[in-house]
Order: C-alpha cells, then sequence, then structure tokens
C-alpha cells in the first residue's frame, strides 16, 4: 500500500506557506492602501494651501500695484546712481525757466540722517536763487514737483524789494528701503 503521509505533510505546509504569504501581502496591501488614503488626504490638504496662497499672492500684487507705479513712476529719484551734477543741473534748469539766477551751491553726504526712526543715506544741498519773490516761489514749487522725494529742510529770504535770494537747503534720500 501506498503511503501519502509525506506528500499530504508536503502539500500541507505548502498550503499553510502559502496562506501565510496571501495573509502577509493582504496586511502589505492594507497598509498601502491607507497610507495612499492619508497621502491623498495630504495632496488635499496642499492643494488647499497652494489655492490659498495664489489667492493671498493675488491680493498682495493689487495691494502692492499703487507702490510698484510710483516706484516705476519716480525711479529715476530712487536710483543712486544720480550724481550730484545731474541734481545741479536740474535744479539750475528750473531757476533759469523761473528766470531767476542761481549761486552758491554746496552739498555733503551723510549717512547719518534719521527719517521717521530710521537712519538713511543722504545728500544735503544747499543753493540761493535770486529774482523775483513770486519766481521764488515758483522755482521752490517747480523742485518739490520734480524731486518728489527731496525734502525741503529749511529756506530763508534776504534782501528787500523787488529782487531777493532765496536760501534753500534739501535733503536727497540715496537709498529707499522699506525695512
Amino acid at each position: 500500500m501506498k503511503s501519502y503521509t509525506l506528500p499530504a505533510g508536503i502539500l500541507l505546509a505548502v498550503t499553510g506557506l502559502l496562506g501565510l504569504g496571501i495573509t502577509t501581502s493582504l496586511k502589505h496591501a492594507g497598509q498601502a492602501s491607507a497610507q495612499a488614503n492619508a497621502d491623498h488626504s495630504d495632496q488635499i490638504a496642499a492643494s488647499a494651501d497652494l489655492d490659498r496662497a495664489r489667492a493671498n499672492a493675488n491680493r498682495m500684487e493689487k495691494q502692492a500695484k499703487p507702490a510698484d507705479d510710483f516706484l516705476a513712476l519716480w525711479q529715476v529719484n530712487l536710483s543712486n546712481d544720480t550724481t550730484i551734477d545731474d541734481i545741479f543741473d536740474r535744479l539750475d534748469k528750473l531757476a533759469i525757466a523761473n528766470v531767476l539766477s542761481p549761486s552758491g551751491k554746496n552739498f555733503t553726504n551723510s549717512s547719518q540722517y534719521f527719517f521717521d526712526g530710521k537712519q538713511l543715506p543722504v545728500l544735503s544741498v544747499d543753493i540761493t536763487v535770486a529774482g523775483d519773490y513770486a519766481r521764488t516761489l515758483s522755482w521752490l514749487g517747480a523742485v518739490e514737483s520734480s524731486f518728489p522725494l527731496a525734502r525741503v529742510q529749511q529756506i530763508s529770504y534776504t534782501g528787500t524789494g523787488s529782487s531777493i535770494a532765496l536760501a534753500a537747503h534739501l535733503i536727497f534720500p540715496r537709498k529707499f528701503n522699506s525695512k
């Protein structure tokens, strides 16, 4: 008679091993499914964060538009490349346009100027123009219009009659930052 005990035992052992392999595979598949669900949730959260960031960026871009427009319009006044000769030339042209005689121009660089609690590098310019009182006021208005970031620190008039001299002390920022 033939004995089937050994083959049956081997078959039973192989079946047990296959069952253990299937159980382990199912366990790993369940863990992979849970990880995929967690990754999908993370992806949804990241997508929502990205949408909020884009909305905030668009809002900030709209809020910054006026400042960007201002900076584009007045970039020449913000430039550190503007030399004292350029400034004196523009001041002289404004004086001549107002039929005034410019004189007494000098300047100093300073890094010890404080404005709004911040230390800024500036160029201090002193200039004197002489002529009719009304024309000196027109010149001062033209200077303020031509140099919007310049600060008129001090003015003084000397002389009498129709011909007077206006001495102005102007401060030009050399660097503009928002820190």
